[in-house]
């Protein structure tokens, strides 16, 4: 981009007419180029005219009714750049940002593009309808300084001699922190260049020749100093304006009013007025108790952003700060600010000129400012302060960092300048933390601004000692209630912190110590609606009233001869308030729940600890409620506890502990939790769900907004509740209690149940499906006349004896009548939690979690104990879980080689893929693939002695547990591996065919080697290397009887049948095919099916057309072949002979070991994989031998399928 002097101005009686376009407001004439369009001059934006403010006197016209608003822009702004061109993205203050502006005003037809002989024309006519361009210029030395000392521009101005690597390291040191600056060699100029156009549109408003103006500029200039650049600022370009202004025109500028709404406090405007009564400013932006941008100055004593930093000297009240306690401020809250603060008081003040620092960071979009403003907002703003001073505005861009937001901001805020409308929307409900902190600078306005002391007043002043706060008042009618009605008495709290806070807030119901019930409400102070006089703040006795809905409550408690504690928690512990608050605010939730642990752990190891009472109730009302959740967090109370009841509009805390798991399962099914219907976890969707999370109680969603409105609203029905929950409580107490009172009930007891067990098992075998039925719903009936009259020690010897001898139905099949499966529901939901838990310890997976499933109170038994209950289940039903997970977390991804790379091995267990916090739980999405391959390994279980004997078919049996159980370890492993090569890691696969392609054992031999062979490397050799040697054994057995059944079962070789011809494997006479298929490779492919796969194909029966669309539909690669199996377990058993040669001490004593360690190692693959058995040790055992899971050996001394030697 070429910079060129402005050669072609020309100045004639004090007039100027540019020669780049533009046309000067004060004479709209025409131009010499009048044929050059908007476009042809896009680049003229550079040219400028030099001359200082002094040299150019501008000369006033008489004002007429209509002016146009001025734009001010120039390109060259755009050359301040950082100069970084690495991979980190540009900078936040982006060149970009004034050129998208200008591209939105200019596609929105605000800015004239036709020709320029016509502007003149068309502006006398139309004022509004297009912005007059106002020209840019460098802003002097003299007028920096009037706000900037000397030096500080000399660093600047050295700044352009600087070299490319001195630069670098400038914005190495300077971009970070609070100085957070970058510089370049073309800073000086655009700095003077955005100066002198904030100068320029300034001077034009005040002297009439436009309505109104808009600078757009860059760099920004609130966070510069008058030493220091900051925050991307180099020179404050706003005061440097308001300041010539001042300077110049003392006639028609005697007062300037700086309206900054930039997210970040402009602590450099601040600073150069501070003191200063001519120039008011007010800041709208993020404060965060010092924690944002640009935070405390490292001189403490330059004012920061604060709501009290009001001035200095001759300038108290000139500065007002509206400083936001967080981000996340909208159009509620910026409009609530323009019409309680900034506007009464810039009507006050009633400036000659508005100018507005318009950072548009605060705009929806903007991740810096993180505030969700929107472009309408900044609309109705803009009309607002067009009410002041004549009209007299002048907008100066500051911040915004996303090229989107700023330009939609600015659009909205020009078209407002030129007389259109602000935009119409609905403005939200302001919150009530901006609310306080818009009390809190009325507060702090309120000596200097008369707008402001409507309500306020000092606590300082001397009417107030000796003065009487009104909740100690309310409290001591409170007291007096109780005490006359109930008999109630206060509670010494002897604890020197809490003493002064609670005296006279515990109150108790005579004799609590003995009451076999107690209810602990703890609750907010009562509430009191006023109608205070507007100017003195006053209330009238007669027109205030205390609504308090809580002696209902209480009244409701001791007619049913129940014990109450009442616990008011006063909102403050401040006896003394500060004067410098006008409105000393509710505590926050941190210092709630510090001062209410101290009390609810206080009050029960003191007092509630030591009553008799183990049916105790809790009741929250308020910001209280954090009183419960502390107790039940802090003390291992829950056992006495009957249920906890809480209304709440304030913070919804979740009750969870690091120590008790089951804390947060508990609290969901024993609690009742209103929340107000505008609360703030019903405004979407995701808050609703988590809110429904056990952690934060069974939440019910309430109609009434006030605390109030909800315990009147819900009175009836939380005592129903109460009542039930005492029942209960009760309920639950006597059964496990009764039997340890009378011990001579413990043998009669202890008799019926072994009398019990015997008759349920005499009407309910494991195979008796007709009387199942019958034989569990007499369970039930019958436990449930003598469970309550038992301990939880006879109850377990009770439920192993009975439910250990068949599988627990589900409800469904109970009974066949309705009715009857409601009434054996009701007995069910009548035994206590842990009974239930002992039902699940003894049941089968598929029947915890049909039962679970039944009511609210079942699945919440299971959750209770869910982690051990549940891998207990899938340990007997589909065992081994080691190599179940690794199964399972084999098919988690796509690549299932990573899983081998990851450590997966053969020590893993359940817990390992269990994100256990404070609740143990498995992942349902694991819980499901456990049970599917587990389902399938127990159907190869039900098919193996079909071929595991199919010759020697009369001892055909089933598969002992143990056998059970290494056959679906084997059936795990294989299908590991399977898992493992159906990707395409392995690609060059280069087969060496027999000679007899056609023998009908040709898949048996190594025929479909890779190239090269696999190594140590391989992942193949990783996975069969983490298997034990028994493992590989069993494998190699697996692999053999799985090659039998494809061969003879799936797809026999013999041609004695037609291929239309149905085949099953129970037709003896059938055998086979009958046609001439290449049969190898037919057998081939099967085998790379998993073992899900081809126990499908064996239990369906299909014909050759069928299975061949089947096999086409499941085509898995040319990769996983039982070559690839074979040659890889043959490496590894290679590996570990070598091994063991090496070593000169053979650490296997045993000879049986020995033996078989030398026949795996040394036999040859052929006779394993050809027939000659390695025996799985399925068969070898005789019946009825005692075995031990331990023992690899049967008494022939055979190696059997075991666990490790």
């Amino acid at each position: 981009m070429q910079v060129h002097d402005n050669n072609q101005g020309a100045s004639t009686n004090g007039t100027i007419s540019n020669g780049n376009g533009y046309v000067d407001p004060r004479f709209l004439t025409s131009t010499e180029n009048a044929h050059v369009t908007y476009d042809e001059l896009d680049h003229d934006d550079e040219m400028y005219s030099s001359s200082s403010s002094e040299d150019m006197k501008i000369i006033a016209t008489p004002r007429q009714a209509y002016l146009p608003t001025g734009c001010c822009y120039d390109d060259r702004m755009k050359l301040h750049a950082s100069g970084d061109f690495s991979d980190n993205g540009p900078h936040p203050e982006d060149p970009r940002r004034i050129e998208s502006i200008m591209r939105a005003f200019k596609n929105a037809g605000l800015l004239y593009t036709g020709n320029v002989e016509n502007l003149e024309k068309i502006l006398v006519e139309a004022p509004n309808k297009y912005m007059c361009r106002i020209a840019a210029r460098e802003a002097t030395k003299a007028e920096i300084c009037t706000m900037h000392t000397a030096m500080h521009y000399e660093w600047v101005q050295a700044l352009s001699c600087k070299t490319s690597e001195e630069l670098r390291e400038m914005n190495v040191t300077m971009d970070i922190g609070r100085t957070s600056l970058y510089v370049g060699l073309c800073t000086y100029e655009a700095a003077l260049i955005s100066a002198g156009g904030a100068i320029e549109i300034c001077k034009q408003v005040v002297v009439g020749n436009v309505r109104n103006a808009i600078a757009v500029i860059r760099p920004p200039g609130h966070h510069a100093e008058a030493d220091a650049a900051l925050g991307f600022c180099i020179f404050n370009n706003v005061p440097i304006a308001a300041k010539i202004c001042l300077m110049d025109y003392p006639d028609k500028c005697k007062k300037v009013l700086i309206v900054d709404w930039d997210i970040h406090h402009g602590n450099g405007t601040q600073n150069m007025f501070y003191d200063d009564p001519n120039v008011l400013y007010i800041s709208i932006h993020v404060y965060d108790n010092g924690n944002f941008y640009p935070g405390q100055p490292d001189d403490l004593s330059i004012p920061d952003g604060n709501n009290d930093k009001v001035g200095r000297g001759a300038g108290l009240g000139k500065n007002v700060n509206i400083g936001w306690a967080s981000q996340g401020m909208g159009d509620g809250e910026y409009m609530a600010a323009f019409q309680k603060i900034v506007m009464p008081i810039a009507q006050e003040y009633d400036p000659d000129l508005v100018i507005i620092s318009a950072g548009f960071d605060a705009a929806a979009g903007d991740e810096l400012g993180g505030c969700f403003v929107s472009p309408g907002c900044y609309s109705h703003m803009t009309h607002m302060l067009m009410s002041l001073a004549g009209g007299k505005v002048a907008v100066c861009l500051e911040g915004g960092y996303n090229l989107s937001a700023i330009s939609r901001s600015a659009l909205a805020v020009a078209k407002t300048l030129m007389g259109e409308p602000p935009i119409r929307q609905p403005i939200p409900p302001i919150s009530k933390q901006a609310a306080l902190v818009l009390e809190e600078v009325k507060f702090y306005q309120s000596p200097y601004w008369e707008c402001m002391r409507s309500g306020m007043f000092e606590y300082s002043e001397a009417q107030f000692k000796g003065a009487v706060r009104v909740d100690d008042v309310v409290r001591d009618y409170q007291r007096n209630v109780l005490s006359q009605n109930h008999g109630m008495v206060s509670l010494w709290v002897q604890r020197h912190q809490l003493a002064r806070t609670f005296d006279n807030q515990v109150m108790v119901t005579p004799m609590i110590q003995f009451a076999k019930k107690i209810l602990i409400i703890i609750h907010d102070p009562a509430e009191i609606l006023a109608a205070p006089d507007p100017l003195t703040a006053q209330v009238s006795t007669h027109n205030a009233y205390i609504l308090d809905q809580i002696p209902e409550y209480i009244e409701w408690a001791t007619i049913n001869e129940i014990g109450v504690m009442d616990i008011n928690i006063p909102m403050t512990s401040d006896f003394f308030p500060s004067a410098t608050r006008s409105y000393p605010p509710r505590p926050t939730s941190f210092e709630l729940e510090v001062q209410m642990k101290d009390l609810a752990c206080y009050i029960w190891d003191n007092f509630i600890d030591l009553y008799e009472s183990e049916n105790i109730l809790l009741m929250g009302v308020g910001d209280a409620y954090l009183a419960v959740k502390q107790l039940l967090t802090s003390r291992d109370c829950r056992h006495r506890i009957a249920g906890v009841l809480a209304f709440i509009t304030g913070s919804l805390r979740p009750v969870k502990s690091e120590t008790d798991s089951g804390l947060s399962s508990w609290y969901k099914a024993n609690s009742e939790i209103y929340v107000a219907g505008n609360h703030a976890c019903w405004t979407d969707e995701e808050n609703i769900r988590k809110v429904k999370k056990q952690r934060f109680g069974n939440v019910v969603r309430s109609e009434e907004k006030s605390l109030v409105r909800m315990l009147r609203r819900h009175e009836l029905s939380a005592k129903d509740w109460m009542q039930e929950k005492f029942d209960e409580k009760t309920r639950h107490d006597f059964v496990m209690t009764v039997g340890d009172e009378n011990p001579a009930s413990g043998e009669r007891v202890s008799n019926l149940v072994n009398n019990l067990g015997s008759l349920v098992k005499r009407l309910g075998g494991a195979y008796c499906v007709e009387r199942l039925d019958f034989s569990w719903h007499m369970l039930f009936w019958t436990s449930h006349l003598f469970l309550r009259s038992c301990t939880i020690g006879i109850a377990q010897v009770f439920i192993k004896k009975s439910l250990g001898t068949f599988s627990f139905p589900t409800l469904e099949y109970l009974t066949k009548d309705p009715k009857d499966r409601s009434t054996a529901k009701m007995a069910i939901a009548k035994l206590s939690t842990e009974l239930l838990q002992k039902i699940y310890e003894y049941s089968d997976l598929l029947d915890i979690l049909h039962l679970s499933q039944t009511s609210k109170r079942n699945y919440n038994a299971l959750r209770g104990r869910y982690l051990p209950i549940i891998r207990q289940a899938l340990e007997n039903a589909y065992g081994p879980i080691p190599s179940l997970v690794k199964l399972v977390m084999s098919d988690e991804s796509t690549k299932a080689k990573s899983v081998i790379s990851t450590g997966i091995r053969r020590d893993n267990t359940l817990d390992r893929i269990l994100k256990v916090s404070d609740e143990p739980s498995l992942p349902s999405h694991l819980l499901v693939k456990m049970v599917r391959f587990g389902r399938v390994a127990s159907r190869w279980v039900e098919i193996f002695p079909q071929f595991r004997w199919r010759v020697d078919y009369q001892n055909r049996r089933f598969l002992r547990p143990h056998e059970q159980r290494r056959l679906r370890r084997a059936v795990y492993n294989y299908w590991i591996y399977s898992n493992l090569f159906h990707d395409d890691i392995y690609t060059n696969f280069n087969p060496d065919l027999p000679s007899d392609p056609d023998s009908q054992h040709a898949i048996t031999f190594m025929n479909f080697m890779p190239s090269p062979p696999p190594e140590n490397g391989d992942h193949r050799l990783r996975l069969i290397q983490s298997f034990t040697t028994i493992e590989i054994v069993q494998l190699k057995e697996f692999l053999q009887h799985v090659v039998k059944l494809i061969e003879i079962d799936l797809y026999p070789s013999d041609s004695t049948i037609q291929a239309q011809h149905n085949f099953t494997s129970q037709a003896v006479e059938k055998i086979a095919w009958g046609d001439g298929v290449h049969y190898r490779d037919l057998v081939r492919d099967l085998l790379k099916y998993n073992p899900v796969d081809l126990v499908y194909l064996y239990d369906q029966t299909f014909t050759k057309s069928e299975r061949a669309e089947y096999m086409c539909a499941r085509e898995l690669g040319s990769n996983h072949t039982p070559a690839t199996l074979g040659q890889a377990i043959l490496c590894v058993t290679e590996k570990r002979r070598r091994d063991e040669l090496k070593s000169h001490d053979f650490s296997y004593s045993h000879p049986h070991i020995k033996h078989h360690f030398h026949q795996v190692m040394y036999q040859s693959h052929d006779s394993c994989v050809q027939g000659e058995n390695l025996k799985f040790g399925i068969a070898d055992h005789p019946d009825g031998e005692s075995y031990s899971e331990d023992h690899p050996f049967n008494n022939d001394g055979k190696i059997v399928f075991s666990d490790d030697v």
